[in-house]
Parts: structure tokens; sequence; C-alpha cells
């Protein structure tokens, strides 16, 4: 026969903050690659919600960095790629770790190495950090 445990299984933990929980960074590009600081110390990424407004396919690229990302020659640790026209939206219960910092840029092209800046509105909406 088979007997079911019935220990308490491990829960892990959901994303919190001692005082008022992710802090909501507007994504609204410019006519540049957008490189941006969130923070400048290790954190987690709550979620994303962005919308591509542009004809063509945008990238926003996450950087492990506590400033802001020399486009091209930083390396990302998450490239997004958002088609034209659509979104892309998800949530991190747990948090998406950063041990350095969190920082981002946007270009048209997929490539680490790309600096093709995108155009102004093209990508908009929020990035949820802590």
């Amino acid at each position: 026969t088979q007997t079911l445990s019935t220990a308490p299984q491990a829960i892990l933990p959901t994303l919190t903050a001692t005082a008022n929980g992710l802090t909501a960074s507007r994504v609204n590009s410019a006519a540049s690659t957008n490189a941006t600081s969130l923070k400048t110390s290790a954190g987690n990424i709550g979620d994303i919600d962005v919308y591509n407004n542009a004809a063509y396919a945008v990238f926003l690229k996450l950087y492990n960095k506590a400033s802001s990302p020399t486009v091209g020659t930083d390396t990302p640790v998450w490239t997004i790629p958002i088609a034209a026209g659509s979104g892309f939206s998800r949530a991190f219960p747990r948090g998406r770790s950063f041990a350095t910092g969190i920082a981002y840029a946007i270009t048209k092209l997929q490539a680490d190495s790309d600096t093709t800046a995108v155009a102004a509105g093209d990508l908009t909406g929020s990035i949820g950090w802590i």
C-alpha cells in the first residue's frame, strides 16, 4: 500500500517589500536606444507590461547592471522580442532576480551588439521592480 504524506510542503515566498511594494517605472521610448537604469543595486522585477506601437518588431533588453547599459557593448541577460502591434505582459510573483542592478534598453534589432534606435513612442508600458 502507498501512504500519503501529511507533512507540509515547502511554499516559496511571494515577492514583497518592507514598504510600498513594487515601484512601477513607466516605459515610453524616446528616439534612441533608451539606455535606462531602474535600480543601482540588487533587485527583482515583479512585472513587465509593454506594448509595441511600431510597424516593426522592437527588442526590450534587460541587463544585470548597476548603471545604464552601454548598448551594443554590454550583454543583456534577457532579450524580449515584441512583434509589431503586439505586447508583452508577464507577472513574476516570486520576482525575476537581478544580483547587481536592473537596467534596460530598447532596440530595433535582436543582436546583443545592436545599437539601432527606435522612434519616440514605439514601446510604451511599465516595469514593476523592487
